[in-house]
């Protein structure tokens, strides 16, 4: 396998968290959970051994009762792959930095199409991102991008092309950080 196929292998099997916790907290809840899960089944079965010592005159019917007792079982939310992570996050930073930037650049999606149709993207994508960039601009939040991993990496470097030219800092973390400071 080469180095390309190892990537796109890797961002299949590989798995983060995306359930809006800490890795830490994740961890933490899974071990309540299970703690909480087990509490439970103990107590019921006390409860029930309980009520069969009262009475004596128990039969084998209500001691399988007891094994038979469903527990509730506790599952783990399986984490995300790290393409579809990426490329969502990808896809929220596209989005976010358009309708930022949009009011700067009147000829943003413009310049951004051009750049794509460069990049080697389909013209029937670039109509489709240019067609949901402008109804986020119209009205944020009506539709959002789902562009695969790669395509929408090629279309935040096209979209850094173009805030370039415009001596346009794209928005970061970092930017915003900075930003808050000053």
């Amino acid at each position: 396998m080469n180095p390309q196929e190892k990537k796109i292998a890797s961002y299949a099997k590989d798995r983060r968290n995306s359930y809006g916790q800490s890795h830490g907290g994740s961890l933490q809840g899974i071990r309540r959970r299970k703690r909480v899960q087990s509490r439970t089944g103990r107590r019921l079965a006390h409860q029930l051994l309980g009520q069969l010592q009262n009475d004596p005159e128990t039969n084998l019917a209500e001691d399988a009762r007891i094994n038979s007792q469903p527990v509730k079982k506790w599952e783990k939310y399986a984490d995300q792959p790290l393409g579809l992570l990426l490329a969502q996050q990808a896809n929220r930073r596209i989005e976010s930095s358009s309708r930022t930037y949009a009011a700067r650049v009147p000829t943003l999606l413009l310049e951004l199409s051009a750049e794509l149709l460069i990049a080697g993207i389909h013209q029937q994508q670039i109509d489709e991102i240019c067609r949901i960039l402008r109804s986020q601009q119209e009205a944020p939040h009506s539709t959002s991008l789902d562009l695969p991993l790669e395509i929408a990496r090629t279309t935040w470097k096209c979209l850094h092309l173009v805030f370039s030219r415009h001596s346009i800092e794209p928005l970061t973390r970092q930017n915003t950080l900075s930003n808050q400071e000053s």
